[in-house]
């Protein structure tokens, strides 16, 4: 884990002032990596996404067919920029459904993001 913090996962999805809040919270990086200048190669989210492939590539087929929502990116945030969303059907592959190993990928993924906050926007 990157950070040394341990992750609160059940407090990145809950609001208790504005203030504290860590959502909506967007990273990316296009292209993903530098093609040329002063920074050529650079991958600004090198980390996140080493950890994040190396997950996905952790899974068995059923599980990767749950955690592989869509075949296609969505070309924005599918929740649109409204005030009030609701999202009709969870989908995903739940941390329960994984082996030790997985869901130590998924929370070291999860600290490499949150250590990315404020900290006592993560601490939260």
């Amino acid at each position: 884990m990157a950070s040394g913090r341990a992750p609160h996962f059940g407090r990145l999805h809950r609001r208790k002032r504005q203030s504290d809040c860590s959502h909506p919270n967007f990273f990316g990086a296009n292209p993903a990596r530098v093609p040329q200048g002063p920074l050529e190669s650079l991958r600004v989210l090198a980390s996140e996404e080493d950890l994040a492939r190396h997950l996905m590539a952790s899974l068995g087929a059923a599980q990767e067919a749950r955690a592989d929502i869509d075949t296609v990116a969505p070309a924005d945030i599918i929740t649109t920029p409204e005030p009030r969303v609701e999202i009709d059907v969870p989908s995903g592959l739940c941390a329960t459904s994984m082996t030790e190993d997985q869901r130590r990928l998924l929370i070291d993924l999860v600290v490499e993001y949150t250590s990315r906050m404020p900290d006592d926007v993560a601490n939260t």
